[in-house]
């Protein structure tokens, strides 16, 4: 419970200092894990406000709701603008 309280207040602190920008899915990654399990995650390219271009990744989610080409919105910090991710407040699932 404790590291879900924890969560919960870094994803408050990061949706307060985070931009949000629009993100293209590049590909989708798969993982099988050692039960045999796959799991989809998007890879992302999104640009922040200098117009550097960064990729991320989405932890969470099996990807089966993204294709290449679709249109994101990601939120990234300002501060480190290398960290992302996906939506804006179901940001627990979510991060690069």
């Amino acid at each position: 419970m404790l590291v879900a309280v924890g969560s919960a207040i870094y994803s408050g602190v990061f949706l307060a200092k985070s931009v949000e920008t629009q993100a293209t899915v590049r590909e989708i990654a798969e993982h099988r894990n050692k039960e045999g399990d796959v799991s989809r995650r998007p890879i992302y390219i999104y640009t922040d406000t200098t117009g550097a271009t960064y990729t991320g990744t989405s932890n969470m989610g099996d990807g089966s709701e993204y294709t290449v080409g679709d249109k994101l919105r990601v939120r990234y910090l300002a501060s480190s603008p290398q960290e992302s991710r996906i939506g804006g407040f179901s940001l627990l699932e979510n991060n690069c």
